[in-house]
């Protein structure tokens, strides 16, 4: 694995940063673009991070999507070696992903998730990968439950950003096993609670779905 800067800015607070990857030439190996920036939060600088893949994904299943607008690793006054070593982790889990090491990237999340330094946004995001890669493996039933548990404790929390990504990823499985009928009234909860958000990208990816 090699890491370089890419001359430009990546703002990893845009709804589309995975757009970014249009602007990176593919070079036909496993490539993920990496973007970070620092942005005032009520008066305290934080450091925002974002990453998607360039080119084709050579194992089964995608590559979950990071939540809208990056993830926040907090102040920067207060950052540490193990909450970078742990957005470190879930980019070369990508990295795996693309490689088409299913089973090596579902053994770093598993080590992964059992990290403290792992919360907030990240966490979900986390479990999401994981569950697609229990997918990947076609282990529906084990995706299902991880997901379907996210759904849950997300509402109970009343965190819409974390609901709305494992609603997401719940229409995939139900796609991915052609169950349509429960895939179209997910995928129609998840249009209605993004309507808020028309027309921006969020809103014309639920569209898309």
């Amino acid at each position: 694995v090699s890491v370089a800067p890419i001359p430009g800015q990546f703002d990893p607070r845009k709804a589309d940063f995975h757009r970014s990857s249009r602007d990176i030439k593919y070079k036909g190996n496993a490539q993920i673009l990496v973007g970070l920036g620092t942005v005032d939060v009520d008066g305290t600088e934080h450091l925002f991070v974002n990453y998607t893949g360039v080119g084709p994904v050579s194992g089964p299943g995608m590559v979950a999507a990071p939540p809208d607008h990056g993830m926040d690793l907090g102040p920067v006054s207060e950052l540490t070696e193990s909450k970078i070593k742990a957005f470190a982790a879930l980019v070369f889990v990508s990295v795996e992903i693309y490689r088409g090491q299913t089973s090596e990237a579902l053994v770093l999340l598993k080590q992964l998730l059992e990290s403290k330094s792992l919360t907030g946004s990240m966490r979900w995001h986390a479990r999401d990968q994981f569950a697609m890669r229990w997918l990947g493996l076609d282990f529906f039933y084990e995706a299902l439950w991880l997901v379907q548990e996210d759904l849950v404790v997300a509402d109970a929390a009343k965190n819409r950003d974390a609901y709305l990504n494992a609603l997401g990823t719940a229409v995939r499985l139900y796609d991915h096993k052609d169950l349509t009928d429960r895939a179209l009234v997910l995928s129609q909860e998840y249009l209605v609670a993004r309507t808020p958000e028309k027309p921006e990208v969020p809103y014309r990816s639920a569209l898309g779905m």
